[in-house]
């Protein structure tokens, strides 16, 4: 059922009704309203109500198992609010509303938190909600974290510039994907040992990076750095590798043959050669990429290639 510019009275809401989304929609509910079968409600990007009547009586369905809020949102979450049936909660990434201690029932699994230091709050083990698996901070996040500070239902960790001082051991290990921003003195043991997806900005030694990794993505090796035909072979998992390396010297480098995707953002200068790119990769896109292109240079296996800033005749 969608509900759009409309006023909801008692018991208007069908029982036989589970699914509801609303547009334009901006009214206090109670009980009565919203029923007790729902078990989806998505709020759409009007809604910012108090999520008790009132009377301060919480009014969400018992019965309710994903429940989405857009950018509107910012009332604060209390113990109660939020029935024990949820597994799914979704909240705008720039919600600033205070999430009451213990008020995110343990059953859910799917909740994305957006931590935003500018206002002054201060990280510590009971700052993020409980039942948070996509954790994000903000871009002035400059505090340290130590362990126990994220929980270890968090499996998506994103710095948007790692202006923090990350302390060793600190990441709990159901961590799978990690985002790092640009600070690059890291300890060695930063990385969470399951993680399968990485991506930093400044990064200059590769071999401190867990085996499990299947996707990479380095925007920046800093300093140039010179890779050579085992660098990226301890990787075992390896299927996706994207990085900058304009500044990098791939004369010698020997992709895995596991990799089948491939992104890679190159200087004017760089020349082909037998080992560079193995005949198994899918997907291949080269960036400032402006060479002729002969017969032989591309692997046979690709099937999407990307030149954006190619100009040559082919």
């Amino acid at each position: 059922m969608r509900c759009s510019d409309i006023i909801l009275v008692d018991h208007w809401i069908p029982d036989t009704c589970k699914s509801i989304i609303f547009s334009h929609f901006n009214q206090q509910l109670t009980r009565n309203i919203i029923g007790n079968s729902l078990t989806s409600i998505d709020f759409g990007k009007d809604f910012n109500q108090s999520l008790s009547d009132k009377n301060g009586i919480p009014w969400l369905p018992r019965t309710l198992k994903s429940l989405t809020f857009g950018k509107s949102f910012q009332h604060s979450i209390h113990r109660d609010e939020i029935p024990p049936s949820l597994t799914s909660l979704i909240l705008d990434p720039k919600y600033k509303g205070v999430i009451e201690y213990g008020s995110i029932p343990k059953s859910v699994t799917t909740l994305h938190y957006y931590f935003d230091s500018k206002g002054g709050a201060k990280l510590d083990s009971t700052s993020i909600p409980g039942g948070t698996t996509s954790l994000e901070f903000d871009s002035f996040f400059d505090q340290t974290i130590e362990k126990g500070m994220i929980s270890h239902n968090v499996t998506s960790l994103k710095f948007s510039f790692c202006n923090s001082i990350i302390k060793s051991n600190s990441l709990p290990i159901s961590i799978k994907t990690l985002h790092l921003g640009s600070n690059q003195n890291f300890p060695r043991d930063v990385f969470p040992q399951a993680i399968t997806n990485l991506s930093v900005y400044t990064f200059s030694d590769i071999k401190i990076l867990p085996k499990t990794i299947q996707k990479l993505k380095i925007m920046d090796f800093s300093p140039p750095s010179q890779l050579d035909n085992h660098s990226f072979y301890f990787l075992k998992n390896l299927t996706s590798l994207n990085f900058d390396a304009k500044q990098v010297d791939l004369t010698n480098v020997k992709f895995p043959n596991i990799i089948s995707r491939l992104t890679l953002a190159v200087s004017d200068y760089l020349e082909f050669n037998d080992c560079l790119l193995q005949n198994n990769f899918k997907k291949l896109k080269l960036f400032n990429f402006n060479q002729p292109l002969n017969v032989g240079d591309l692997p046979s296996s690709i099937e999407v290639l990307k030149l954006p800033q190619y100009k040559q005749p082919i």
